[in-house]
């Protein structure tokens, strides 16, 4: 779970020297993409117990990627057994940086308590650019409760949101409206409550149930809730065939700042399964979900079967794995907002759904493992950020009805020795839209490279060059505008001074690039941050 991540973040530097030279296969893919500074949300949660592989998947439009373009994390085939060393989950970490950038994050675990691990959270982060309101500032709250019956879990948690934007991408010589008239403030608030097995019972029978609900306002009066339940259950045989039936109920409603437009109810309900077997040298997953309910305003019923398989044709060397699947991808107003915090407060949302063809070879030879896969995907209303013309600082989503997206993507990962790693990530995106003239602001190539090296078992550095290119925006004509590409280079640094203490340092876009992710809306350029953690 993400919760557990944060506090493992040290443990990394640790237990890196600790690697033995197995075999790793790269089985996920990594996207950068570049923000004005990092921005987390912590949702903890246990995940549920993994009876597969996992199956690669590139979803579009795509998603920010964090400012420090962290290096692929590699799902690993095999792994030695090494014990790690012991560190308390409950940390604090506070930094700063340029741009007036404070970080202050608490996170606190306990599990003295019998068969209970409870805790809390809180994170702040916010920067100040030298462009007049080009600013923001976040804060995540949160806590969570596990309790561990004898065959079973019962969790719950409980998170609060709220972030702070400015619209600043505007001609700075217009001062006819002030800095509260461009504040965007959007809070949420939500939880969740599940139960789950502890473990596969005598009978290797598994479930999985929760409820989670969740309310989103911002300063112009856009309010939007859901609440969700889903249910899954497993039965396992042999340990190669697994059986899955799930069910899922979703209630929605929106409510834009528009006067006259009215609420935007939805209820969706998913229902259906997949069979899998798997027996590490084949792997089958066949599957069809069926989705009925107020889709994109009407009452529909849809089908959404999948199809993925595995082969190992050498050895580790070389796997061949290939896909189809169909899905209905439910867009909220809290999804875009976090995405983009320009957009405007009376969007429209509709749902999209999406086919996606996949096929490619991964493997490890020795110290390197590599995977490359070519896709094909079809959206239909695929939701696409564009200015809007009478307000050049707001964005509207606009939905393509048909857009073909193929996608070339080549991963590899190097492992000199126990200490050094690097790893290097390409994609190339061709986007054919269907009634738009540019798929906006999507670029067309995005690649990554990145070292990390571990001094002593108490330094780790990393060095990483990133680069992108092809994407286009919209002027205030209506006219195709390139936004101009961009190779840049990020260093980082962490030293493990004690068991209890460290200090980190980041310096971020070294060549000063204001990349415009968002049309207007140049980056801060140079950034860094040091700081200190201490484990408690």
């Amino acid at each position: 779970m993400l919760f557990f991540a944060f506090a493992s973040q040290l443990s990394y530097a640790q237990e890196e020297g600790n690697l033995g030279s197995e075999d790793i296969i790269v089985v996920k893919d990594y996207e950068a993409r570049i923000v004005d500074a990092e921005k987390i949300k912590i949702n903890p949660n246990i995940p549920e117990i993994e009876t597969e592989k996992l199956v690669l998947e590139y979803n579009v439009p795509s998603k920010l990627l964090e400012l420090n373009y962290p290096p692929h994390t590699l799902k690993p085939y095999s792994m030695p057994k090494v014990k790690s060393e012991t560190f308390n989950d409950s940390y604090i970490r506070l930094g700063f940086g340029t741009q007036f950038s404070p970080l202050a994050e608490v996170v606190y675990m306990n599990d003295d308590v019998k068969n209970t691990v409870f805790g809390a959270y809180y994170k702040h982060l916010s920067a100040y650019g030298k462009t007049d309101n080009q600013k923001f500032r976040d804060n995540d709250l949160g806590t969570f409760v596990k309790y561990y019956l004898k065959k079973t879990e019962l969790g719950a948690n409980f998170n609060f949101m709220q972030n702070q934007d400015y619209f600043y991408g505007y001609n700075h010589a217009d001062t006819s409206f002030t800095s509260k008239e461009i504040n965007h403030r959007l809070r949420e608030i939500g939880g969740s409550l599940y139960l789950k097995n502890a473990g596969l019972n005598e009978k290797n029978f598994d479930h999985f149930q929760e409820l989670s609900t969740s309310f989103t306002n911002d300063n112009f009066d856009v309010n939007e809730w859901f609440v969700n339940y889903k249910v899954k259950f497993t039965k396992v045989n042999k340990n190669k065939h697994f059986f899955n039936v799930i069910g899922e109920m979703d209630f929605s409603n929106y409510i834009p700042s528009a006067p006259g437009r009215g609420d935007l109810e939805r209820e969706i309900f998913w229902f259906g399964g997949d069979y899998t077997f798997n027996n590490d040298d084949w792997k089958l997953t066949a599957g069809i979900v069926g989705a009925a309910g107020d889709i994109n305003d009407e009452q529909q019923f849809n089908v959404y079967p999948k199809l993925y398989t595995e082969k190992r044709l050498y050895k580790n060397f070389l796997i061949f794995y290939s896909g189809w699947s169909r899905r209905l991808q439910k867009n909220t107003y809290l999804n875009f907002a976090s995405e983009n915090p320009y957009i405007n407060s009376d969007i429209m949302l509709e749902n999209s759904r999406i086919e996606d063809r996949m096929a490619g070879f991964k493997g490890s030879v020795d110290k390197f493992s590599y995977n490359a896969r070519f896709s094909n995907k079809v959206i239909k209303q695929m939701p696409i950020y564009v200015n809007d013309s009478t307000d050049m600082k707001r964005f509207n989503i606009v939905y393509d009805k048909n857009t073909t997206v193929i996608n070339i993507n080549l991963e590899g990962a190097y492992a000199w020795n126990n200490k050094l790693r690097s790893v290097l990530n390409f994609d190339f995106m061709l986007y054919e839209p269907d009634g738009l003239e540019k798929a906006w602001h999507l670029p067309m190539i995005n690649t990554n490279f990145s070292t990390s090296y571990l001094l002593k078992e108490k330094l780790l550095m990393k060095a990483e060059i990133f680069g992108l290119a092809g994407a286009f925006a919209q002027d205030e004509n209506g006219n195709a505008q390139k936004i101009k590409g961009m190779v840049d280079i990020n260093l980082g640094a962490e030293y493990q001074f004690t068991k209890y203490l460290s200090f980190f340092a980041q310096l971020n876009n070294l060549a000063n690039f204001k990349y415009q992710n968002w049309y207007n809306y140049p980056t801060f350029g140079f950034n860094g941050m040091v700081g200190v953690q201490f484990r408690y």
